[in-house]
């Protein structure tokens, strides 16, 4: 088997996880059945398995984006873009946000807020709470927070939100974007 596109996870791991019967032949391979068991792989977000006639099997991995870690009890799981939970971690890893969420609808709406803003931008907030689907707080360093709402126009929020940083407020309120509001400053 050739694996492509395996960073977190190993491509022996990939391999292993495919479990193909050494010697099969190419065609007799159920590829669905690869791909189900792959994609059961923590890291793992989509695989997609062909043939490479006439003696390969190909397994292309894409691998979850992080953009948040929850905690789970003692320890963490970092969590992608769609609120997936995926590799316990025994601390907060550095630079990654800490997502709060009330339920997995909160943690869904969470995290596709993370996913939309730069990384660079992501990397230093330090905590987001998501208590609905319309109500989430980012944190930003020094204790300043945002009301961000829901999802909703993430791209036109973050927009708002970066021109109006220069304010050193304590906290800013891009929930309406057309309409944004801060409070008090920072000293």
């Amino acid at each position: 088997e050739r694996v492509l596109g395996a960073v977190h996870v190993s491509a022996d791991a990939v391999r292993q996880a495919a479990a193909v019967a050494p010697g099969i032949q190419l065609a007799r391979v159920d590829t669905n059945a690869v791909a189900d068991r792959v994609g059961a792989l923590g890291w793992v977000q989509s695989v997609e398995v062909r043939r490479g006639w006439p003696n390969v099997l190909v397994i292309v991995v894409t691998e979850r984006r992080p953009v948040a870690v929850v905690q789970v009890g003692q320890v963490f799981s970092f969590v992608d873009g769609s609120g997936t939970m995926f590799e316990v971690l025994p601390k907060l890893p550095p630079a990654t946000p800490l997502l709060i969420a009330r339920n997995t609808t909160a943690r869904a709406t969470g995290s596709a807020v993370l996913a939309s803003l730069p990384p660079a931008f992501r990397s230093t907030l330090t905590r987001v709470v998501a208590q609905s689907r319309d109500n989430v707080i980012l944190t930003l360093p020094g204790s300043a927070w945002v009301q961000w709402g829901s999802a909703d126009d993430s791209a036109r929020k973050y927009a708002v939100l970066a021109a109006l940083l220069h304010l050193h407020a304590r906290a800013y309120d891009v929930s309406a974007p057309d309409l944004p509001t801060t409070r008090g400053t920072l000293s």
